[in-house]
């Protein structure tokens, strides 16, 4: 099965704790940090639209994109709850296609990490910065997965709820710098439980390459940051978060 299909069905319940707007509140920040004013935002790997929707709140217009129809189809029902006007789209963050230009792009929560080769980075960041306009910001984080290699390396873990229950297998390759995550759920749909395996594969892409490849992009590297936070990285940090600026006299 194809990442995030059977997963989409309980992926808001599996985040409930994660705080989206205090998300968009450190973007804003980092906009404001840049002196950079901002319209329009696309949020590339967007999932079900908990980051998408928070930036739509402040006022910009807001474009998701994801590749997992389900979740988009979750994205578009919270938004109209929300009475938030965001466009969602099925695209693949390696070839994506627009026609304008936006102010701002965004990527959370692994979804670089889910490029699993060089070229691939390579390949998504020149994209991102032809769909950026002059001076416009690409905000991304960073999964550093190796820190988890240790204790992630052949483990099984459990999940088990009422409505749900998912087993994890979880396996490092050092050489090809992946790390493998197996997830067999049961949910429950009325009187019976249904199943589903799907297989997540997450790159370690060292910072000092992703910086290289954003630089080969045309990007200049502005801030690299702590998860959520302003400091600097530190060397038993999980999570870190890019600020790349396209130039503002660039096309």
């Amino acid at each position: 099965m194809a990442i995030y299909q059977g997963l989409a069905r309980i992926y808001d319940e599996l985040m409930a704790s994660v705080d989206y707007d205090q998300w968009a509140e450190y973007i804003i920040s980092i906009c404001s940090r840049s002196e950079k004013e901002v319209s329009s935002v696309l949020d590339i790997a967007c999932g079900t639209g908990s980051t998408s929707i928070p930036m739509a709140k402040q006022g910009w217009r807001v474009t998701g994109v994801d590749i997992s129809l389900p979740m988009l189809q979750k994205a578009r029902k919270k938004a109209a709850e929300a009475k938030e006007d965001v466009l969602f789209l099925q695209q693949d963050i390696k070839q994506l296609d627009f026609v304008r230009e936006f102010d701002l792009i965004t990527c959370y929560q692994d979804g670089l990490n889910y490029l699993l080769s060089e070229n691939e980075l390579d390949q998504t960041f020149r994209g991102i910065y032809n769909l950026l306009s002059p001076g416009g910001l690409f905000i991304f984080d960073l999964n550093l997965v190796e820190k988890y290699a240790s204790s992630a390396s052949g483990e099984i873990s459990f999940v088990d709820m009422e409505e749900y229950s998912l087993i994890y297998e979880t396996g490092y390759d050092e050489k090809t710098r992946v790390w493998e995550i197996k997830v067999t759920g049961f949910i429950r749909e009325e009187q019976q439980y249904i199943k589903f395996q799907e297989t997540h594969q997450e790159m370690h892409h060292r910072p000092e390459d992703v910086q290289k490849s954003l630089v080969n992009a045309g990007f200049k590297v502005k801030d690299i940051f702590a998860a959520f936070s302003f400091d600097d990285p530190r060397p038993d940090d999980r999570r870190i978060f890019i600020i790349a600026q396209k130039d503002e006299g660039r096309e």
